[in-house]
C-alpha cells in the first residue's frame, strides 16, 4: 500500500463522519468506518459482506431505488436527508451524500452519512412548541395579543378579536396603531417603556370603543424575550371590565392561574409587602432549595431573617424597599438552612396583591456557574503566570549560560587570530591548540545546556521513544534530583494513545511529582503503568502525609484543577485519594487510540 493510500485508509477509519463503500447493484458493504457503524448500531463484522436490504436498513425499498436511479443517472447525490433503521429498529436520520466510484471494474458507492437525528428531533419539538403556543394563545379565554418590537401582531387570542370587534379579520403582521388609529398617546408611551424592559398594568382605565362609546379596561403588559435574552416584543393581556361581575370572575381566575404558575415555577419565587417588608408567600421551589418551611418564613420581615439572608443581601433588600422600584438581573448570595452559601440571579417586579403594592421576586441558582467562572479565571491567571515565569527562566539561562559561553568562544577566536597574525615561534601552535581545546569544552557545555533547555520545554524522549520511556526517564531524573526512592513497574513497551494523550499523561505525571516534592514529605514513590482493552492507566502512590479531603475539594487548588482539565481534554480522568499518614494515590486514565497503535506514537 502506498503512503497516500495508507493515509487515506487512516483518514477513512478515523473520520468522525460516517463513511461506507457499497456495491451499487445490491448494496453489499465492502468497507465501513466506526462512525457509520455507531450510527447504524452494528459492529463492523456485522456489516461487511452484508447488503443494506438483507440488514433491513431501508424503511422503504422505494427510497433505495430512487437513490440508485439518481446515482446511475447523475453519478452523485448531495445534501439529501435519508432515514435508516438501526439494528435495534430505531429510525435515525442523516444528511447523505454519495459518489459513484469503480473498484476492480465493479460500480460502487462511496457514501457520507452525517447524523442529524438529534437536530431533526429538536426541530420537530420546536415546531410542536410553536404550534402549542399558537393554539394556547388562540384558544385561551383571555384577550391576549403578542407583538414584535415594531408593534406588529404576532399572535392574538380569539377573545381579543371578539372583545375588540375584529372577528373575521386577519390582523397578524399588521401594525397595532393602524388597527386602532385613535389609540391614546399614554398607551403608546407605555408600549415604549415595556419594550425597554418595564412591566406595566392598569386595573381600571377608561377607553373609547370604535362606535364612540366608553368602557372600562384592565390590562397588563410585559416584554417577552428571545432565547439570547434580548427583548423580542411585548405581550398584552387585556380584559373589558364594563360589567363588574365579569371583572370579579376574571380576577378570581387570574389569582388561580397565578397560584399555579407561582408554585409550579422552577425558579425560587416569593412575595414581599412593600410597606413593611413582610414576606407574604414563597413557592415550593424556594422551600425545597433553601430548606426553610413556609411556617419558618411567612409573616416575618425579610431583612431580619439572619438564618438565610446574608449581610450583603440585607443591604440590597433594605434599599429596594426604600426605593420601591423594580429590579432586573441582580446577583447575590443566600444561606440555606444547612448553612451553605448559594449564588442567585434574580429579578423583582412591583405588583398589587389584595390592594397592596408588593415585590414579586424570582431567582435562579447560579452557584455552579459562578464557581466555574472563578476556577476559569484562576486557571487562566495561573497559565499566564506560568508562561511569564517560564519565559523569564529561559531568557535568564540563555543570557547567563549560552551568552557567557559564546562570549568566551569569541574571546578565544580573537586570541587565536592575534596569535596567528603575530607568530612568535614554536609557542604559537601550542597556544592555538590549547585555546581550541578550551573552545571545544565550551562548545560541548553549550550543546548540553541547549539540550537541557529543550528537554525542559518538551522532553525529546517523549517524541523519540514514546510515553513509556519518557515516564521512566522522568522518574529516574526525579530520583537523581531529589534522592527519593522511585519504584517503576510496567510490562508495556509502547502505549496505544494519541500524541495529545501521551503529552497529557506526561505533563500530569510531572505535576504529580512536583506535588509529591512540595507537599507530601514522602520517602518512596511507586509508579505503575498498564493498559487494558479500553484505556491506559498511570498510578502514582507515595508514602507521605496523605492528601486531606479539604485539599481535594479546594476549588482554588490550581495544580489539581489543571491536571483534571488536561485529562478531560483527551477524554480521560484523574482520581485522587489519600488518608492521613497513609500517603496519596493519583490514578490517571485516558482512552486508547487503536488507530495510533501501528504508528507507535507513544
Amino acid at each position: 500500500m502506498s503512503r497516500t493510500e495508507e493515509k487515506f485508509a487512516r483518514a477513512f477509519r478515523s473520520s468522525p463522519v460516517g463513511l461506507a463503500v457499497t456495491r451499487l447493484r445490491d448494496g453489499q458493504f465492502i468497507e465501513v468506518n466506526e462512525a457509520a457503524c455507531s450510527f447504524l448500531g452494528y459492529s463492523m463484522d456485522e456489516l461487511i459482506g452484508k447488503t443494506t436490504v438483507s440488514l433491513g436498513l431501508w424503511p422503504s425499498l422505494e427510497d433505495r431505488q430512487i437513490l440508485v436511479n439518481d446515482l446511475t443517472q447523475y453519478g452523485s447525490v448531495r445534501n439529501r436527508d435519508l432515514t435508516f433503521l438501526t439494528k435495534q429498529g430505531k429510525e435515525v436520520v442523516c444528511e447523505y451524500a454519495a459518489e459513484l466510484i469503480e473498484i476492480d471494474g465493479e460500480p460502487c458507492v462511496l457514501s457520507v452519512l452525517l447524523d442529524i437525528t438529534a437536530r431533526r428531533d429538536i426541530e420537530q419539538a420546536l415546531k410542536a412548541n410553536e404550534e402549542l403556543l399558537r393554539l394556547f394563545v388562540k384558544h385561551t379565554p383571555a384577550a391576549i395579543a403578542m407583538f414584535d418590537t415594531d408593534m406588529r401582531y404576532l399572535q392574538v387570542s380569539d377573545r381579543f378579536l371578539t372583545d375588540y370587534h375584529l372577528e373575521g379579520q386577519d390582523i397578524i403582521g399588521k401594525f397595532h396603531y393602524d388597527i386602532f388609529p385613535n389609540l391614546p398617546e399614554r398607551w403608546k408611551e407605555a408600549h415604549r417603556r415595556i419594550l425597554a424592559g418595564a412591566v406595566e398594568r392598569q386595573d381600571e382605565e377608561l377607553y373609547e370603543e370604535p362606535d364612540g362609546s366608553q368602557g372600562w379596561l384592565a390590562w397588563e403588559s410585559l416584554p417577552w424575550r428571545k432565547a439570547d435574552g434580548e427583548i423580542g416584543g411585548l405581550i398584552l393581556f387585556t380584559q373589558v371590565i364594563t360589567e363588574r361581575k365579569r371583572a370579579e370572575q376574571a380576577l378570581r381566575s387570574s389569582e388561580e392561574r397565578f397560584a399555579r404558575i407561582f408554585n409550579l415555577s422552577p425558579y425560587r419565587m416569593g412575595i414581599v409587602r412593600l410597606s413593611d417588608g413582610v414576606i407574604l408567600d414563597v413557592n415550593d421551589c424556594w422551600v425545597k432549595e433553601i430548606g426553610f418551611t413556609r411556617e419558618e418564613t411567612i409573616n416575618r420581615v425579610i431583612y431580619e431573617l439572619d438564618q438565610w439572608i446574608t449581610d450583603e443581601a440585607r443591604l440590597v433588600v433594605e434599599n429596594m424597599l426604600k426605593e420601591k422600584k423594580p429590579i432586573r438581573s441582580i446577583e447575590g448570595t443566600i444561606k440555606t438552612k444547612s448553612g451553605e452559601h448559594r449564588y442567585a440571579l434574580g429579578s423583582v417586579a412591583i405588583v398589587d396583591f389584595d390592594g397592596e403594592p408588593c415585590y414579586l421576586w424570582a431567582a435562579n441558582d447560579i452557584t455552579d456557574r459562578k464557581l466555574a467562572e472563578e476556577q476559569l479565571r484562576a486557571l487562566s491567571a495561573k497559565i499566564r503566570s506560568a508562561r511569564e515565569e517560564e519565559g523569564t527562566r529561559i531568557a535568564r539561562e540563555i543570557h547567563d549560560e549560552l551568552g557567557g559561553a559564546l562570549t568566551g568562544l569569541k574571546w578565544d577566536l580573537e586570541r587565536i587570530d592575534s596569535s596567528l597574525s603575530h607568530p612568535d615561534g614554536g609557542s604559537t601552535i601550542a597556544d592555538v591548540r590549547k585555546r581550541i581545546s578550551s573552545m571545544t569544552g565550551l562548545i560541548e557545555s553549550t550543546i548540553n545546556k541547549v539540550r537541557s533547555i529543550s528537554s525542559e520545554l518538551r522532553p525529546g524522549v517523549l517524541d523519540d521513544l514514546g510515553l513509556v520511556a519518557a515516564i521512566e526517564w522522568e522518574a529516574q531524573q526525579f530520583q537523581k534530583r531529589t534522592g527519593l526512592n522511585v519504584h517503576w513497574e510496567t510490562e508495556l513497551e509502547t502505549a496505544e494513545v494519541s500524541v495529545d494523550g501521551a503529552t497529557a499523561v506526561f505533563r500530569i505525571f510531572q505535576e504529580v511529582l512536583t506535588n509529591v516534592l512540595r507537599h507530601s514529605r514522602a520517602q518512596n514513590i511507586h509508579i505503575k503503568l498498564h493498559q487494558d482493552e479500553h484505556q491506559l492507566e498511570l498510578q502514582v502512590v507515595d508514602d507521605g502525609r496523605g492528601i486531606t479531603e479539604e485539599e481535594k475539594t479546594n476549588t482554588r487548588s490550581l495544580g489539581l484543577l489543571g491536571m483534571k482539565e488536561r485529562a478531560l481534554l483527551v477524554g480521560g480522568e484523574v482520581n485522587i485519594t489519600g488518608a492521613e499518614s497513609k500517603g496519596t494515590t493519583v490514578v490517571v486514565r485516558i482512552p486508547l487510540n487503536k488507530a495510533a497503535a501501528s504508528e507507535a506514537i507513544a
